[in-house]
């Protein structure tokens, strides 16, 4: 803008002075027009996140709850997710291993969305290898989650879990 009023002196052009100004009112507005979409959009989202449906589970002689009941997790897993959009929405399917050292009764694990989701997914875990353990989401965000996992007691040697996390997202049918 500065630049600008120090160029509009006597003697340039009018047509000159007009189209730089008109380039930067246009610019700022549009910029502007963008961000504030984003606050609205942010405060009022026009796309709420659908109510979480039951999806239809494979039957298998593990566990009766699973996604991934018949697929064996693999030796070594950390993490694993799948995510599909349909119908409006970004399903999260993920298997997130947590590991707990000697003496431990609380673990965290971090599961990451890249790229991110386009609004706060609405998520739900559980333990599947493990009948002793409290799993409780601390945190949803559309970069990732924070899920808590809690031992009833106090291990003597080191042991892991592995959590299935699923959950919905909405998805805006012009995104990129």
């Amino acid at each position: 803008m500065m630049f600008l009023a120090a160029v509009t002196l006597p003697g340039t052009a009018i047509w000159g002075i007009v189209g730089a100004w008109f380039l930067l009112v246009v610019s700022e507005a549009a910029s502007w027009l963008v961000f504030y979409r984003g606050v609205v959009r942010g405060a009022v989202n026009p796309h709420p996140v659908p109510e979480y449906r039951d999806h239809p589970l494979p039957e298998g002689e593990g566990s009766e709850d699973s996604l991934f009941a018949e697929a064996e997790i693999p030796a070594g897993l950390v993490q694993q997710m799948t995510r599909v959009r349909a119908e409006g929405c970004e399903s999260i399917h993920a298997l997130v291993q947590v590991e707990f050292a000697p003496g431990e009764l609380l673990s965290v694990a971090h599961l990451a969305f890249c790229p991110p989701l386009e609004a706060t997914p609405k998520l739900t875990a559980h333990a599947m290898d493990a009948d002793d353990a409290e799993v409780k989401i601390t945190q949803a965000e559309t970069f990732g989650a924070r899920i808590e996992v809690r031992l009833e007691k106090v291990t003597t040697e080191a042991r892991s879990v592995v959590l299935e996390v699923i959950g919905e997202a909405a998805v805006t049918d012009g995104s990129l």
